[in-house]
């Protein structure tokens, strides 16, 4: 079977965090729910995006080390997933941040700035 992101569907939720941004529930062929995704403060640049954020799939703590629960292991199919996670939680945060920065213009003032 091949996966192909246009099998999944990318749901966010914003936080309030200075560490987790959102968090990411993936919908695979539309009945695989996988919850627990994250998108997180890193110490590195994501040099796509340059922003320094981070995809972490659901893990937990095993020997004093982080695993994952969810593995990909096709490197390609990974890093496809992770940039639409991200493509989703920037559509979220420019959604998020548009709300109330409308402000009201006056065009009188355009017209001076302009001459």
């Amino acid at each position: 079977m091949t996966i192909n992101t246009t099998d999944i569907e990318v749901k966010i939720k914003l936080l309030k965090s200075d560490t987790t941004f959102a968090q990411v529930t993936l919908i695979l062929f539309g009945v695989w729910v996988e919850k627990g995704w994250r998108v997180s403060k890193s110490k590195n640049e994501n040099l796509i995006y340059r922003d320094y954020v981070w995809v972490q799939p659901p893990c937990f703590m095993a020997g004093g080390k982080w695993q994952e629960i969810i593995f990909i292991d096709d490197r390609r199919l990974y890093e496809e997933v992770h940039l639409k996670i991200l493509d989703a939680y920037y559509r979220e945060k420019n959604k998020e941040n548009a709300v109330g920065d409308e402000t009201e213009i006056d065009p009188m003032e355009v017209d001076k700035a302009n001459v």
